[in-house]
């Protein structure tokens, strides 16, 4: 729900009793927690050590999920990053043969192929998803991220009719974050997939209010780079809705924060070439 001090109470106290009980089951936890809350801020190098030594302090417990949330934190970087690597998809097509596993990666394997100009493979993908009115779309602790990806697969392939459908479903959770992972996966706000679908299912005063509060959530949690793609898209549909003082200013603010990362791609270029006409970067 965003409740930033509290998360960090809780992983300070999981890391004591772990300490004091000498668990290093659960110790390790505690290090990827701290490698989360540094991608959550845009610490890229510190949220890379912390992980890998998590996923070392895992290994050397016989839990084989300290890797796996160790690759999850470098996926969640290159996403935020703009960066849609073969490591991403690489990650991504290794879990086919596992259904669980594979239904929580497929759409941001889809969203990456598309984001690659892999569109084929893309749109059969996403066909695959959708098969038999979502019936792929448990509601389980992959959720919110599943939904996260296709706000922005709908987007890429121009679907309103099943934007507007994940929307109703997704609206009752709008102050949740969309995290995985025993939340060490976080993408940021639910408000920011909701936007995304009212913008495509032509809402855009909806979408507005849903921006609006992303920005807010983002802002609360200093969540840099999840607040750079918020602000970009934002100003994209500003601009769209003849805004383009207000988008000028969220996109040159995106772009600043996004320099300052060392992250120049995570502001997506058709929004910055809309909304920032004489923006010199």
């Amino acid at each position: 729900a965003g409740d930033h001090e509290g998360f960090d109470r809780e992983r300070a106290e999981h890391e004591r009793l772990a300490d004091e009980l000498r668990l290093p089951a659960f110790r390790w936890y505690a290090t990827m927690w701290r490698a989360a809350v540094a991608t959550r801020a845009g610490r890229r190098e510190e949220a890379m050590e912390l992980a890998e030594a998590a996923a070392r302090e895992a290994t050397r417990a016989g839990d084989p999920n300290g890797e796996l949330f160790r690759v999850m934190l470098r996926v969640e970087m290159e996403i935020q990053a703009g960066e849609f690597t073969d490591y991403l998809i690489a990650a991504a097509e290794e879990r086919q043969g596992d259904y669980a596993a594979w239904i929580a990666w497929a759409p941001g394997l889809c969203w990456a192929y598309l984001e690659r100009g892999r569109i084929e493979e893309g749109r059969q993908l996403f066909e695959r998803l959708i098969r038999d009115d979502f019936a792929s779309l448990d509601q389980n602790a992959n959720w919110y991220v599943v939904l996260y990806d296709f706000a922005q697969i709908m987007t890429l392939l121009g679907e309103p009719d099943a934007a507007e459908r994940l929307y109703e479903r997704l609206l009752p959770y709008a102050g949740r974050r969309v995290v995985a992972g025993r939340a060490i996966y976080d993408q940021g706000s639910v408000h920011y997939p909701l936007a995304r679908f009212a913008a495509l299912a032509g809402r855009p005063e909806v979408a507005a209010r849903h921006f609006e509060a992303a920005l807010a959530a983002e802002e609360a949690v200093g969540a840099r780079p999840n607040l750079i793609l918020v602000r970009a898209r934002y100003a994209q549909l500003l601009a769209e809705q003849g805004d383009h003082e207000r988008a000028r200013e969220l996109v040159v603010a995106a772009i600043r924060e996004a320099d300052e990362l060392g992250t120049p791609g995570a502001v997506p270029a058709e929004a910055a070439a809309l909304a920032t006409a004489g923006v010199q970067r």
